[in-house]
C-alpha cells in the first residue's frame, strides 16, 4: 500500500486568530456561577504573567494552565446544554479563519492529502470546527463526562507541546494511516510547536511568534504570514 502525505494544523493563532480560551470565558461570564469561577480564573493566571516573563515559572506550564484550567468553567453543564455553546464558539472562531491559511488548507484537500487539526482545542468545538471545514481527522483535548455532565476536568492528555506531536503520531497510528511523514506538513504557529513541525518533512512556521519565526529562519523552514500578532 502506497504512503500518504499528510498536512497537520493547529488551530488558534494559525488557521484562525481567535482562541477558544476566551470565547468560553466570555460566554460563562453571563451567568453567576461562571462569572464567580471566571473572576477566579482570571485573578489566579493573570498574575502568573509578570513571572512568566521574568522566567520563575515554566513558561510550557503557564501556558497550558490556561487551557486545562478553563475546561473548570464548564463544571456541572449539561452535555446537550453546552453543545450548543461549542456550536456558536466553533462559529467565532471560523469567522477569524486566516483567508492565506484557508486558501493553503483548500490546496491540500484538493490535492488529495491527508488534513489533521490538531490542537489544544476541546474535542467537542473543533469537532464542530472539522465538519465545518470538511475535515474528518481531528486529534484534540477531551473533556470528561458523568452522568450526562461535564466534570470540569480533562478526560485524557492536553494537546499541547510534545504531547501535540505524540497525539498526532497515536491518532495516526490508532487509525491506520499510511503516512510518509517526511512527504509531510505540518503548519503551526509558536514555539511549542516545535516537536510538531520536527514530525515532518515540510514545517511551516505560520505567522510565527518571534522565537519560531527565528528558528524557521535558521532551518530555511517555511515561512507563512507575518510575525505573530
Amino acid at each position: 500500500m502506497s504512503s500518504s502525505i499528510a498536512v497537520f494544523f493547529d488551530l488558534d493563532g494559525t488557521l484562525v486568530t481567535g482562541h477558544m480560551y476566551s470565547k468560553i470565558l466570555k460566554r460563562r461570564m453571563n451567568s453567576p456561577v461562571g462569572a464567580f469561577r471566571g473572576t477566579a480564573y482570571l485573578a489566579t493566571h493573570l498574575a502568573q504573567v509578570p513571572l512568566s516573563k521574568a522566567g520563575l515559572i515554566n513558561r510550557t506550564r503557564f501556558f497550558s494552565s490556561w487551557i486545562i484550567d478553563v475546561a473548570g468553567l464548564l463544571k456541572g453543564l449539561e452535555v446537550d446544554e453546552a453543545d450548543n455553546l461549542f456550536s456558536s464558539i466553533a462559529e467565532e472562531l471560523l469567522a477569524t479563519i486566516r483567508p492565506d491559511v484557508q486558501r493553503l488548507l483548500r490546496q491540500h484537500q484538493e490535492q488529495g492529502h491527508v488534513v489533521v487539526l490538531a490542537t489544544g482545542t476541546f474535542m467537542p468545538i473543533l469537532k464542530e470546527i472539522g465538519t465545518r471545514l470538511d475535515i474528518t481527522h481531528v486529534v484534540g483535548t477531551p473533556l470528561a463526562e458523568r452522568d450526562g455532565r461535564y466534570t470540569g476536568r480533562l478526560a485524557g492528555p492536553f494537546v499541547f507541546g510534545a504531547e501535540k506531536a505524540r497525539q498526532a503520531q497515536q491518532y495516526v497510528q490508532a487509525n491506520g494511516l499510511q503516512i510518509d511523514l517526511a512527504a509531510s506538513y505540518a503548519y503551526a504557529d509558536r514555539i511549542h510547536d516545535l516537536p510538531l513541525l520536527q514530525l515532518v518533512g515540510h514545517p511551516m512556521a505560520t505567522y510565527p511568534d518571534e522565537e519560531l519565526l527565528a528558528h524557521a529562519r535558521k532551518q530555511g523552514w517555511g515561512v507563512v504570514g507575518a510575525t505573530h500578532d
